[in-house]
């Protein structure tokens, strides 16, 4: 948000809620999970210092993304730094593809960004459209953006159904990903930046090449 706010001030944030206060038992229970929260930090300190030395990919973003023409850009910059924001994004946008017209396919739900994370994982989930618009301008800002056929890896991770009926199509067929897919210029790249998945679904690491039309942005990132 403070990126965004930054770079296009005309961009308007509804107020966060205030929080309740807590009972005082209440307070003190938390009080005392907080301490015990902190040991366990400390007990764990060289495995977050791990991951806070983890090199930043867009340290040297030089990109312009100030005013109204470049809202994408900033829009696509903010999803890619971000991946929680970009999943909420891309969330929407799938389910507009299922849930076209009359014709529901997938019950998926709506999202918005400004409730409690904790509201979505229990299911409270609110009508909200914004995002949608996001979605729109993004992906139509890529598709006019993309240039020759470029060569491109995509990494990420495969669930067994999905990873089987990938394997199923037949090779030099085309393969349609919902939406947009960010990937990267070397398979070094791909490799290195898989995240390590820490779910219980059991998944499978999976570097997809290809030859395709791509944007280039975000510092070191190809669009399709």
């Amino acid at each position: 948000m403070a990126f965004l706010k930054e770079k296009n001030p005309d961009i308007e944030f509804p107020e966060p809620a205030k929080a309740e206060e807590a009972p005082a038992m209440e307070g003190d229970m938390m009080a005392m999970e907080g301490e015990m929260m902190a040991e366990e930090m400390m007990e764990g300190g060289d495995e977050m210092e791990m991951m806070m030395e983890k090199e930043d990919l867009y340290k040297d973003d030089s990109e312009d993304y100030t005013g109204f023409a470049n809202l994408p850009k900033l829009f696509l910059r903010c999803m890619t730094v971000h991946p929680y924001f970009g999943d909420l994004i891309k969330k929407c946008l799938i389910y507009y593809e299922f849930n076209f017209g009359d014709k529901a396919l997938v019950p998926l739900p709506k999202i918005d960004l400004f409730k409690d994370p904790r509201e979505l994982m229990n299911g409270k989930h609110t009508e909200d459209k914004e995002w949608a618009g996001v979605a729109a301008l993004v992906g139509c800002a890529l598709d006019a953006a993309e240039a020759a056929d470029t060569e491109v890896w995509f990494s990420g991770y495969l669930g067994d159904e999905d990873l089987e009926q990938l394997k199923e199509i037949a090779e030099g067929e085309n393969v349609l990903f919902p939406g947009w897919v960010a990937g990267w210029k070397t398979k070094e790249e791909a490799i290195k930046n898989i995240w390590e998945n820490n779910g219980k679904n059991k998944v499978h690491k999976v570097v997809i090449h290809t030859n395709t039309k791509c944007a280039s942005a975000v510092v070191c990132r190809l669009f399709a």
